[in-house]
Order: structure tokens, then sequence, then C-alpha cells
């Protein structure tokens, strides 16, 4: 916010002439705005929280709303307009949302007083704020939790604590697991690509000139890769010596919560871009494609093709809106 009051005071000494003097009001904002006969967007602001609820227009809306969850240090805008997008694709399908913003934007920081603070756990706490206002201002029942990357992260926990969750759309998903500590920067560059996109690029002519020329960061990527191999082989000797035991088949705890959610009949959308690390970190704790889970009547997962790990080409946003588009009215009519 000081950023924007330097920049206005800027231009205020240099072109207050030009400009007709206005009264000022503190975050002065639009109530709310109907889009042609499509749907409604309100300004609403809530617990020190600030978003948008996008609904239905000319229409009772469905009794499941969806709550987008911040993208990370991204505004409630999400990436390139991403949750803008979809929240106004949901609203041609029937369905309320809200998007919002967590501790960036217009919204208050964390009780830390921390400013964009990607994994803060209050998060979580934020997400269950945003379902009350939401089931608050729209006649909703049950709430579906969407997010990418670290959206998906909160999605996740909130739904495990939250009995009103009864779908949940983990788009690009890149940990399970965040504690105090933990440094964003050396997680990204433990995520690059999945691993198929490493070993199907490995072979490839143009792959050895981009090394050649230094274009390809071959350390980092070895490290990535040994961690991932690792990990997956700690898990397969773990699996196996309890299996030899005889003590039966002991759950890590994301597979036992996913279990619980399960057993709460919630819906599971998976989306993943084809070459993001994503589907890794997935099947180290669930499986190949979340096989482990063994549930394909709740559990779904979509992989898009030739897009970036936040969907910048406009035709992978139209396929991942088209892909939870339909799982809702799958599951959720």
């Amino acid at each position: 916010m000081e950023i924007w009051e330097a920049i206005r005071d800027w231009l205020r000494t240099r072109f207050a002439r030009l400009a007709p003097a206005q009264q000022e009001t503190a975050h002065d904002m639009p109530v709310s705005m109907q889009v042609g006969q499509r749907f409604i967007e309100e300004v609403i602001t809530f617990n020190g929280l600030v978003g948008v609820i996008t609904s239905p227009s000319g229409r009772l809306p469905r009794k499941t709303a969806v709550v987008l969850t911040n993208i990370g240090a991204s505004h409630r805008v999400g990436n390139h307009l991403l949750y803008v997008h979809l929240a106004r694709s949901l609203a041609e399908l029937g369905y309320c949302s809200i998007r919002f913003d967590s501790s960036t934007g217009y919204s208050r920081p964390t009780p830390e007083g921390m400013e964009n603070d990607v994994y803060a756990s209050s998060g979580i706490d934020d997400v269950r704020l945003a379902m009350d206002c939401l089931q608050s201002r729209c006649p909703c029942t049950q709430v579906t939790l969407a997010g990418l990357c670290s959206g998906a992260y909160f999605s996740y926990h909130a739904a495990i604590l939250d009995m009103r969750v009864k779908g949940l759309i983990l788009i690009n998903l890149l940990t399970f697991q965040w504690h105090d500590g933990d440094s964003l920067e050396l997680r990204i560059r433990d995520t690059n690509k999945s691993t198929d996109f490493y070993l199907r690029t490995v072979v490839e002519p143009q792959t050895w000139l981009r090394v050649l020329k230094g274009e390809v960061a071959v350390g980092r990527i070895a490290v990535a890769l040994t961690k991932r191999l690792v990990q997956k082989l700690r898990k397969q000797f773990m699996s196996l010596l309890i299996s030899a035991s005889g003590k039966g088949e002991r759950r890590g705890i994301v597979l036992q919560n996913f279990h619980h959610l399960l057993k709460r009949r919630v819906k599971v959308l998976f989306v993943f871009g084809a070459d993001d690390a994503s589907q890794d970190v997935v099947a180290a704790e669930l499986g190949r494609d979340a096989t482990g889970l063994k549930s394909p009547n709740l559990v779904q997962v979509d992989t898009v093709s030739w897009t970036d790990h936040t969907f910048t080409p406009l035709w992978a946003q139209a396929q991942l809106f088209s892909g939870i588009g339909q799982f809702m009215q799958k599951h959720f009519r």
C-alpha cells in the first residue's frame, strides 16, 4: 500500500493542476456490478478480509458454492485473471463463488503482521472465514474448495477441518505439508518439472545443445531428482518392513487424511499440468494419479498438456474451466 501512496503523491506534485480536486475515501470500491445477463459481482469485506462474490444472474444459485483460495502472493484475481474467469464460468453454470485476499491486496496481514505470506498458518482460518461469508450471502448448504499451488495446499487443510466441505479441487499442488522455517525458494527449486518431463526430454538432441550452451541447470535438476528418488525408495522400504513384520499397512498422514475425506464422501479433483512437478508430489503420497486411494467414484484426475504451472495459455485455461465445470455438474447438481 505504501508503494501506491508514494506513486500517488509523486503524481500529485507534478500533475495536480491537470486534475480536478476530489474528496478522497480510503479503499473506495464499487459495491456490486452486473455484467450483462450472465452474473453479478459484489465486493465484500469480512473479518478484515476483502473478497468478491460472483453469483449467477437471473436464476437461483445451486446449493453448492465454491471458495477460490489464494495463489501464492497473488491477490484475489489470480495469476493473469485466472480466478476472475473461473468464477464467472462457474456463475454461468449456476454456482456462487468467492475469491478473496489473504494477507495480501486490500486484506489485513497475518496475526504476526506479515504480508504476502504464501503459506501462513492463518491462511487456513481465512479459508473457513470465507466459507462463513459465502454461506451468509448465498443460499448454499455445502462448499467446494478450489485452489492452485499454495491455494491447493490451503484447500486441502481446510477441507480436513471443516465438515461443510463436500468437494475439493487441487490444481498443481506442490506440497501437502509446510512448516515454519521452510524455504519457499528451496521448495520451488526442488519442484521444477515432473520426473516424466526430464526422462522424456533427456533423449532429445535440443536438450543436450542447451546443456552445452549452459542454459540448463544440470546440477540443480540432478539434486531435485535424487531427492525424489530417495523419498520414493524410503517409502517402498518402509512398506516392505511393515509387511514383513506382519503388523499390517501403515498409512502416512496424507493418505490417512484423504481416507477420512473419502469416508465423508468428499469428491476430489486433481488437476495437473502434464509436465508439472505436482504429479510427483501427489504420487509420492497417494500413488501415481492418486491410484492409492482406490476410489474412482470419488476421485478424478485431469491432466492438461502443454501448459505451465499457472495455466498462462488461454486455451489451457479454457480446458481447465471446462474440466472443473464438468466435475461440479457431475457431483453437485
